[in-house]
């Protein structure tokens, strides 16, 4: 009864702050979905953000009140429980950020505002608060470094925090000096953030990605793999190797996340790839992959490649995020505009990827099954000649509004149930 007792009391104590820290309603209303130069200027933050905790060395980042709007709204395409916005006068910089998390999406929120001070000795914050809950910003975020540490193999929380060297503030805007080589005490040597990050997601497996790889590349170099036409048999191969991995008593999910990451390599982006996994230990660079063609053609072979890795790599709704984002900032005017066959090869990519990986957790014999479907491109890739293409950003606005408008949902969803009657998902 005594034991009850006490833990009835601990939970009583601790029911207080959450019910004060959750909220019902976000702080932030939804920002409007973002247009093609809002995509195009958060894709180059995004970057030189990347680029930065990918480095050497230390890089300043300037960033904009609107620029960080900009892309809060753009990471809301990926994920939809995202809201943020910052305010930036010569004293502070104010961050504003509202989240329903996956598992109460629209029913809870975390509303969390940090005023963030300029420093020269790494990050100052003065003021924190979650929801309606006060909290102490020197110990919060110590426990917040510590707890982050201890629940990774990579000390990700020390990383992060002590990345940030300094902090300028201007009225609307900041510039952030960011050196991944700093950790807990300051001191240059610790592993580059972006390296430490992949390896805590489990993305970063590059050795059984390479050996895909290299299997992929021996198949191409003696004839046993096409090196012209549809890139769909890429696609079988990649699989095929998974299943064999898979019936000598391999990980199922882990071969056919590392086929799928080596065909994107090959048949994609090698470099995008590698920003997401880490460098893939393969000889091989010049893939003859690229002579394929999907659809007729090499734009598409990379758009679906690429989306089925991001998908092994995270999931559905990042991967399609990734690529609408894209065609925005085609339609901005540097590019080709934005192409709802891009979209749709975007979506067949998703959707192999996913029947791929719910195949493996069936057995080596589903997998073999569509790998052999997979061969063939009309399993796999839908009809897209009909399809509204190459858009500037004023004839997108004309026909479809936004992104997230009745006729661009409509658009969309046509195309899926193009894809559902392939015979790879129609089984």
């Amino acid at each position: 009864m005594l034991r009850f007792l006490v833990w009835l009391l601990i939970l009583g104590s601790l029911a207080a702050p959450v019910a004060l820290a959750i909220e019902r309603t976000p702080r932030l209303a939804a920002a409007p979905a973002p247009d093609s130069a809002t995509s195009r200027a958060s894709t180059d933050l995004a970057m030189r953000i990347y680029g930065a905790a990918s480095g050497d060395e230390a890089v300043e980042v300037e960033m904009t009140a609107a620029q960080i709007d900009g892309l809060f709204a753009t990471a809301a395409r990926a994920f939809p429980g995202l809201r943020g916005r910052a305010e930036i006068e010569a004293e502070a910089m104010r961050l504003t950020v509202s989240l329903s998390p996956p598992a109460l999406e629209g029913i809870a929120w975390l509303n969390l505002v940090a005023d963030v001070a300029p420093s020269s000795d790494g990050l100052d914050v003065r003021r924190l608060r979650l929801g309606r809950l006060p909290l102490p910003p020197a110990l919060t975020l110590g426990l917040a470094r510590r707890l982050a540490d201890m629940s990774a193999s990579e000390p990700v929380g020390s990383l992060l925090l002590g990345m940030v060297r300094g902090v300028e503030t201007a009225p609307g805007r900041v510039h952030v000096t960011l050196d991944p080589r700093l950790g807990v005490d300051g001191q240059e040597g610790d592993p580059r953030v972006a390296d430490s990050l992949r390896r805590l997601a489990g993305t970063g497996d590059v050795e059984r990605i390479g050996a895909h790889y290299e299997a992929l590349d021996a198949a191409s170099r003696r004839g046993d793999l096409a090196t012209d036409g549809s890139t769909a048999a890429w696609f079988g191969y990649a699989l095929k190797s998974a299943a064999a991995a898979v019936a000598e008593g391999r990980d199922p999910q882990a071969e056919t996340s590392a086929a799928i990451l080596a065909m994107a390599a090959h048949c994609g982006r090698r470099w995008a790839v590698e920003a997401a996994v880490g460098e893939i230990p393969a000889t091989k660079r010049d893939s003859l992959c690229r002579r394929t063609r999907l659809a007729g053609r090499g734009d598409l072979r990379m758009h679906f490649a690429l989306s089925a890795a991001f998908e092994a790599a995270g999931n559905a709704t990042i991967s399609f995020g990734m690529g609408e984002v894209k065609e925005l900032v085609d339609a901005s005017g540097d590019g080709s505009g934005f192409s709802f066959d891009d979209m749709a090869a975007d979506r067949a990519g998703i959707r192999w990827a996913e029947a791929a990986r719910e195949a493996a957790a069936a057995g080596p014999e589903a997998l073999a099954l569509v790998a052999r479907l997979s061969a063939e491109e009309a399993a796999v890739m839908p009809a897209i000649a009909d399809l509204p293409s190459f858009m500037q950003e004023a004839a997108f606005r004309d026909r479809f509004g936004k992104v997230d408008s009745p006729a661009y949902v409509a658009q969309i969803e046509a195309i899926d149930r193009r894809i559902d009657g392939l015979p790879l998902h129609a089984r």
